[in-house]
């Protein structure tokens, strides 16, 4: 068990090491000093000027409230960087929300509005703003001990995502992105500057008194977490099975195209083969193939538009695709008809043939463009299937560790 002394000097040493790490980024900021640092460098410890504040303020804070004697001016001043901080990231929360349900599109909003475009890209998002919000009220009540119970709670409500997103950013999952909003451009530094407050604020003077909970509380509290938990994980669950059988479909659907380009592929080939025998030969027999294949053809071209009818490129591709069938069709027809007659000579036709040739080489080019782009799509799909199923791999592997620490913490 952690005595008090030792919990009031982690606390300390938290409140110390936020206060200078977001200290210098300040010196960085005053005296532009980025030029000398690389944007791989700039990219894993860059926080917005706001963010940087905030968290300033909030390490302040931590070392006020562990103070031997907190006086009237200590309070006041804590009161007053709780009200700063609480207040920031409530405002922009607010901003946010506001502008998110009149466009449902902030960032649309923010690039046909200019004036904004400084506020989107130079202010902290969301999910930093929810988590100072939440801040600014626990540093507002944690000296008044009969609420000591909702900063458990708040910190709770802290922690959870930021341990999921921090799980998240070292397993590659993506799934904190898809789940909580605003943490698609949040720095792994931001999440372990809150993890570390958030253990700061435990250790604090003001819940170092707090040694253990009775048994009851302690089953009531982690019940409670699991409850949360597994709502979580099987709506996690549920959404990437809907990802993952959707994608199933896809894949189905570019299969179908590729067998039905094949099959007008072979089709085009028939019509050629057949027109070319009945030329050398003169026997009718040649001409079965030619026909079955432009009644499949007809057909074939008519299902693949209806298959590619959400791809407006590919529906393009398909009726160029229809075109040259067709004047294919057309040159073999008169190959046809040019042999049929009684006073044919061999030779007469070649001009004929060659160009049914160079329509039919183009009709492979297209074909292949098609299935092209089919593949590209088919591989896509794959790997978002694979990507959900890893998905729903890795939210049971974080369930697992999340539901172990919790035993190991109740228990």
């Amino acid at each position: 068990m952690i005595n008090l002394s030792v919990k009031k000097n982690i606390s300390i040493a938290i409140a110390i090491i936020t206060i200078t790490i977001t200290g210098l980024k300040l010196i960085v900021y005053s005296l532009n000093l980025y030029a000398y640092f690389t944007p791989e460098q700039i990219g894993y410890f860059e926080l917005k000027f706001i963010t940087n504040c905030c968290f300033f303020l909030s390490g302040i804070a931590l070392y006020i409230i562990n103070t031997p004697t907190l006086t009237t001016f200590k309070k006041y001043l804590l009161n007053f960087i709780a009200i700063v901080v609480f207040g920031i990231g409530f405002f922009i929360l607010i901003q946010y929300g506001l502008i998110t349900i009149a466009t449902n599109d902030f960032t649309k909003f923010a690039l046909v509005n200019p004036a904004w475009q400084t506020w989107l890209f130079n202010r902290m998002n969301s999910f930093p703003a929810y988590c100072f919000t939440i801040l600014g009220v626990i540093l507002l009540i944690i000296n008044k001990k009969n609420f000591h119970i909702i900063v458990h709670i708040l910190i709770v409500l802290l922690l959870f995502p930021l341990i999921l997103f921090l799980i998240n950013y070292l397993f590659f999952a993506n799934i904190v992105f898809k789940f909580i909003p605003g943490t698609e451009s949040i720095k792994i530094l931001s999440v372990l500057l809150f993890i570390l407050i958030c253990i700061g604020i435990l250790y604090s003077k003001p819940l170092a008194y707090i040694e253990k909970y009775r048994f009851q509380q302690k089953i009531f509290i982690f019940f409670t977490v699991i409850s949360i938990l597994v709502i979580t994980v099987f709506y996690e669950i549920e959404k990437n099975n809907s990802s993952v059988i959707s994608s199933e479909k896809w894949i189905e659907h570019t299969n179908e195209v590729l067998l039905k380009t094949n099959e007008i592929l072979i089709g085009a080939i028939d019509i050629e083969t057949g027109s070319r025998g009945y030329t050398i030969t003169g026997d009718p027999l040649f001409l079965a193939p030619y026909f079955e294949a432009k009644r499949n053809i007809t057909i074939a071209i008519e299902q693949l538009k209806q298959l590619v009818s959400d791809n407006p490129a590919q529906l393009l591709q398909v009726d160029s695709l229809n075109n040259l069938l067709n004047q294919s069709i057309e040159a073999r027809k008169q190959i046809v008809l040019i042999r049929s007659q009684h006073n044919f000579t061999f030779g007469s036709t070649n001009a004929l043939h060659y160009n049914g040739k160079a329509i039919t080489d183009n009709i492979r080019l297209l074909i292949k463009h098609i299935e092209a782009e089919e593949y590209r799509l088919l591989a896509k799909r794959t790997n978002s299937n694979a990507i959900s199923v890893k998905n729903v791999k890795s939210i049971i592997a974080i369930f697992k560790v999340i539901l172990f620490l919790l035993l190991l913490t109740v228990f």
